[in-house]
This record gives C-alpha cells, sequence and structure tokens, in this order.
C-alpha cells in the first residue's frame, strides 16, 4: 500500500533540525522551519523542514519524548492562502516529506491551483524518515520465508524469526518506540503538528494507509476537518478471514484485466503474447510462481533492503504499526494450511498472497498486544464535518473495493460521496499523475472549494 517515491537517505541528526515541543496539553510551539537536508531538497528549494517533539505514549506522557518530522512546500501564492494540505501517502511508513519534496520538483505532479492556494505538508510518521527512526537488523528483515509456513517447522521458525526481528528493533532503537506505533498515537501526533501549524482547520490528503489513519484521525477530531479526502480505502474492521478473501480476490481480479489487456497487445507492447512454449498469460505467471515457490527468488532492492540505507525506517516502521493495528489469529501451523486451501480455490493466480496476508504472517508470535484493535470506524455527529470524499480504483490491486464501500458505510452513507474510477492501479490519485484526468480533478477541486462530485459517479480517467 505505497506510494512510489524516489530513495533518499533519511538520517537526520538533532542540530540540522531542532526539535518543537507539544506538551500532553496541546500547549504547543510554532514548528522552526529550515532548509531541509540537501539530499531531500537542493540548496534554493521552497522546502522547509522542522520537527516536533511528541509524547513517545499518549496516555502517560511521563514515559519520555520523541521528535516527529515534518516538511512544507509553501503556497506559491500567500496573498490568497487557503490553508493546509496534509499529504498522508500510505504504506505504512512512506514518508510524507519525500512526497512533499516531489512536488517541488514536479516529479509527483499536483494542480496547479492546490500548489498556489495550499501549504503542503508532509509528516514523516513516528518512527521513520524526518522523525526519530525505528532501526532493526536489515538482514533479519530481508530474511526470505514462506507466507504460507504450514507445517510445525516452517511455522516454528516464521516465529523464531518475527521475535528475533521485534527484538533487534527494541534493541537498535534504544527505546519502546517500537511499541508505540499504533495508529490512534499517530494520529495524535498528526493533531499536536496541526496545532503547531496555527490550529487552521485540517485538509486530508490520504491515499491507501492514509486512509486508515484519516478516517481514525476523524474519529478522534471530528471537528478539526475542512476537507478529507480517502484514497485508496483501507479498512481493518472486517473479520480476519473476510479481509484475506477480500484481499486476495481483489489482486486476482487486477491480474486477470491486465492478462486479458495484455492478450490484446503486440509482442513489443507484451511480449508474453509470443511465448516460445505456447502458454497463456496465466501459465506463464503460475509457472513463475511455482518456480518462486522452490526457489526463492534472490532478494535486490527495493523488495529487499541495503544495509547502510536509513530509509529503511519506514520500512521497519511500516511493519510496527501493522503489528500494532491488526489482529494475528493465526496461532498455529493448522490455521495456516485451511487459509492455503481456501487461498488456492479463491485466489489461484495469487494464491491469497495479498495485502492482509503480508500483515498476518509477519505479525504472528509478537508478543505486545494490539494497541489499536480492528473496529468500524465511528465519527461522532458533529455539525463541523464535511462531507467526506472517499475515492476508489475500481480494480485496485492492493486495497479492495469491498473496504471502501466499507468504509462508506461505516462513516454514513449521508455522511460520505463515493467516487469511483474505472481502472485499475493503486490509488486513483497517484495513477491520475498527468494532469486534467477527471478523478483528479474532481479531488481537487474538493479540496479546493467543497465541491462535492455526484456520489457514485464512474469516471474514466
Amino acid at each position: 500500500m505505497r506510494l512510489k517515491q524516489k530513495a533518499a537517505v533519511l538520517f537526520i541528526t538533532s542540530n540540522l533540525i531542532a526539535p518543537s515541543r507539544a506538551t500532553s496539553s496541546n500547549k504547543t510551539q510554532s514548528l522552526e522551519w529550515k532548509p531541509c537536508p540537501t539530499w531531500l531538497a537542493p540548496e534554493g528549494s521552497p522546502l522547509r523542514c522542522g520537527r516536533l517533539s511528541v509524547p513517545l505514549d499518549w496516555d502517560a506522557p511521563g514515559k519520555g519524548d520523541i521528535n516527529v518530522g515534518v516538511a512544507k512546500l509553501p503556497a506559491r501564492d500567500q496573498k490568497n492562502r487557503i490553508g493546509n494540505i496534509f499529504f498522508q501517502p500510505g504504506g505504512p511508513g512512506n514518508q510524507g516529506s519525500l512526497s512533499v519534496a516531489n512536488m517541488s520538483t514536479g516529479a509527483l505532479q499536483i494542480g496547479k491551483d492546490i500548489l498556489d492556494y495550499f501549504d503542503m505538508i508532509g509528516v514523516d510518521l513516528r518512527g521513520t524518515g524526518l522523525s526519530d527512526q525505528v532501526k532493526c537488523d536489515v538482514e533479519l528483515f530481508n530474511a526470505r520465508l514462506p507466507w504460507y509456513p504450514s507445517d510445525p517447522e516452517s511455522f516454528a521458525k516464521r516465529v523464531q524469526h518475527n521475535l528475533e526481528l521485534r527484538k533487534s528493533c527494541l534493541e537498535m532503537t534504544g527505546n519502546n518506540l517500537i511499541d508505540y506505533m499504533d495508529s490512534i498515537s499517530i494520529a495524535k501526533d498528526y493533531e499536536a503538528v496541526r496545532l503547531a501549524l496555527g490550529d487552521e482547520p485540517l485538509n486530508w490528503l490520504g491515499v491507501s494507509y492514509g486512509t486508515q489513519l484519516g478516517s481514525q484521525y476523524a474519529e478522534l477530531f471530528p471537528d478539526k476537518i475542512r476537507s478529507m479526502v480517502l484514497d485508496g480505502v483501507v479498512s481493518q474492521s472486517q473479520a480476519q478471514i473476510s479481509q484475506f478473501l477480500a484481499g486476495a480476490s481483489a489482486a486476482d481480479a487486477a491480474f486477470r484485466r491486465f492478462a486479458q489487456w495484455c492478450k490484446g497487445q503486440n509482442a513489443t507492447i507484451c511480449p508474453a503474447v509470443q511465448d516460445p512454449k505456447n502458454r497463456t498469460i496465466e501459465e506463464i505467471w503460475i509457472d513463475i510462481i511455482t518456480q518462486a515457490e522452490n526457489t526463492p527468488l534472490r532478494c535486490e532492492e527495493p523488495s529487499c533492503l541495503p544495509a547502510s540505507d536509513y530509509s529503511n525506517s519506514g520500512q521497519y516502521g511500516g511493519l510496527a504499526v501493522l503489528c500494532q493495528d491488526w489482529a494475528h489469529h493465526d496461532t498455529t501451523p493448522e490455521d495456516l494450511k485451511l487459509k492455503e486451501i481456501l487461498a488456492k480455490s479463491q485466489s489461484p493466480l495469487m494464491k491469497g498472497i495479498a495485502t492482509p496476508h503480508r500483515f498476518e504472517v509477519s505479525c504472528i508470535g509478537w508478543p505486545n498486544p494490539v494497541r489499536n484493535p480492528p473496529h468500524a470506524i465511528s465519527i461522532p455527529e458533529t455539525n463541523m464535518l464535511p462531507k467526506i470524499l472517499i475515492t476508489d480504483a475500481i480494480y485496485d490491486h492492493a486495497t479492495s473495493l469491498v473496504w471502501g464501500m466499507q468504509l462508506r458505510e461505516e462513516i454514513g452513507k449521508n455522511r460520505v460521496v463515493m467516487v469511483l474510477k474505472n481502472a485499475g492501479g493503486h490509488p486513483a490519485y497517484e495513477q491520475n499523475d498527468a494532469p486534467g484526468g477527471q478523478t483528479k480533478t474532481a479531488i481537487e477541486r474538493y479540496i479546493l472549494n467543497l465541491t462535492v462530485p455526484e456520489d457514485g459517479i464512474i469516471f474514466e480517467s
């Protein structure tokens, strides 16, 4: 669940960007903006960076503080500035600072009016990027293990690996940050940043995991929002097996759609149509993943992390978020054996290797309790909450359309407008980078002047 971003080294020392202080009573100082590190933004860039000190544990501030990193791209027309937009690029763990840096160079295309009238804000989740970082053993993180450890030996190996990886994170990070990476704590960090920026109403553009974080922010602070876009929805509220099936079927459907497209192309565009063995696209794919099951693929970037790259904190921190937010019901090899049978029957092309299953298996054996248990989103009634805009690509491979419809039901149909894009890709906003796309235009018009599109409309671009 990620927005593609350029690689960057994300190590930053406290003497480069000193933190401002946010207390549990929400008495904040203004963020002190300084030029960003040159590896993030070249000299002369308008991008500015700062850090804010927040409690490690919002429920027990006496446990100490951590620093949260923030980047800002100022509105080009400050005289007619409307406010701030918090851009949350998903992951979890993708750095907001990198997204905003990419906006400043045009690598991530944002509408002209948005950049003219809004300050673009990128917050790096606690534990990642410009924030105090989670650090873990890179070799343990890179280890190749089966996604269906369904016999006692492989299951025990998976549990032991997960425990050793978590232990390495605790030891290398030097505090208990990895145990406070839940989305509720992160949402409170965002509120502290909003207050530090001057207590203006929040504009939220969240993609993928940013939809879960945004909806949980809305649960906590419903009267602080001016606009909220949730694109490529992640919902944690369904039963675990339902999550599994929704994710697996979405990935399977997306591949089938790709295969159908490929069959209509020539060999220059899609070489698989001239297979020397006369296999179908689906048969080629099954042969590839069968071979990978028998002989694991070599670990290369970006699937595997280099030992010296501090941007790894996004991967480590993202794993910690998943293990704090999602329940872990598989506790025996038999659980996974049954799930594997279900996967191969319901998702034969992907064999169930989709987003929810990866969450589940990566966290088996973690001893600490889930701090943000799965639950249906329940936003308190308030006259100050605007219509929330949900957007989804119908054939999104990473986040099932089921989740978007589920979130629409939870928030309430009268409080939501839902727009669909008749395409694949994840999320709808990212895949619409070129100016003028219908979905992107509708999203940006909503943020600019709160004009909502027709509920249920389907855009072709």
